[in-house]
């Protein structure tokens, strides 16, 4: 197992961990939930998950709310210099075309502080790109 995908792995736990203790202060936290795109699985189970429906370069996490104009967040987490791959960089351009906010984000304190801004109506469709975003670049305030 590579270090960055053991490293994403622990920040997404952590985020849904945080989420899990916060849906009392955000109720709209039962919304989130994960792709499961880039969980390790054998070849049966692999080929049983794409069948149901799992396709490639779907990001790692999805709050299904309506905030700021966007019809919903998508996080892709990176870590380290780990970039999108072609098949994220198509989801999440397509992401955005729709409508939502699709960001790619790097560490659990940014995550959390976009998740946050995003479900205070921080972030808003008129002052922030709904482009693909890389928080190493800008951060939404």
């Amino acid at each position: 197992m590579k270090k960055p995908y053991r490293q994403r792995r622990k920040t997404q736990v952590a985020i849904f961990q945080w989420a899990k203790m916060n849906e009392t202060k955000y109720p709209e936290l039962q919304l989130l939930h994960s792709s499961l795109n880039g969980v390790n699985m054998n070849i049966r189970e692999a080929k049983r998950a794409k069948d149901a429906g799992m396709k490639k370069g779907f990001p790692d996490v999805c709050l299904c709310v309506a905030r700021g104009g966007f019809i919903g967040l998508y996080i892709e987490l990176k870590e380290g210099n780990n970039k999108p791959t072609l098949d994220q960089e198509r989801i999440l351009k397509a992401l955005g075309r729709e409508g939502h906010l699709p960001l790619v984000v790097r560490g659990f304190e940014t995550a959390i502080k976009i998740i946050e801004d995003y479900l205070l109506g921080r972030i808003k469709k008129d002052g922030i790109s709904s482009t693909p975003h890389d928080s190493r670049e800008e951060v939404p305030k």
